[in-house]
């Protein structure tokens, strides 16, 4: 038995910055996306040097680290290549994911689309 999203909820509403997205699944060749789906209670953050350093991103890309809940995801997984739109309109694409809190939650590092 692992921990559920009602277990961790109640820590993560407390935090500031939780926002809702478009959440947009890749699917084959470059630029085929899902339908996109609606994920809520979703947190961010600044990414650190470290991270920065460790992803290969470079120093004039706008990136934050994402933290999604699984089970606001609709069953999808995030991975590498798909995108998001933040509440702000602005256009983020995932470089990593790796799942967190035994499943409970999804630490994505993302760029800024090169769209903007």
């Amino acid at each position: 038995m692992g921990l559920t999203y009602a277990d961790l909820s109640g820590k993560s509403s407390m935090m500031p910055g939780t926002e809702s997205v478009t959440y947009f699944a890749a699917e084959g060749g470059a630029d085929l996306f899902s339908p996109g789906f609606r994920v809520n209670e979703c947190e961010r953050r600044n990414i650190s040097w470290e991270e920065r350093n460790s992803s290969g991103i470079m120093l004039n890309q706008e990136a934050e680290i994402w933290h999604l809940w699984a089970a606001k995801l609709s069953g999808k997984t995030p991975k590498t290549g798909d995108k998001f739109t933040d509440k702000y309109g602005k256009s983020w694409h995932v470089n990593s994911s790796t799942s967190e809190l035994l499943g409970a939650r999804y630490r994505l590092i993302c760029t800024r689309g090169d769209s903007e």
